[in-house]
C-alpha cells in the first residue's frame, strides 16, 4: 500500500524489469538540505 501511494505522488517509478527505484523528483524532493524537503511527512 505505501508503494503504490510514493509512486502515486512520483517518488518511486518502476524500472522495465518491474523493479522498484526512487524517480528523480525523489533527488529533487527527499534530502534534508533540499529547499523543498517533505521527508518529514513521509517519516512520520
Amino acid at each position: 500500500m505505501l508503494t503504490i501511494k510514493l509512486a502515486i505522488i512520483c517518488i518511486l517509478t518502476r524500472t522495465d524489469g518491474h523493479q522498484l527505484q526512487n524517480a528523480p523528483t525523489a533527488e529533487y524532493l527527499l534530502p534534508r538540505r533540499s529547499k523543498y524537503n517533505f521527508g518529514d511527512y513521509l517519516r512520520y
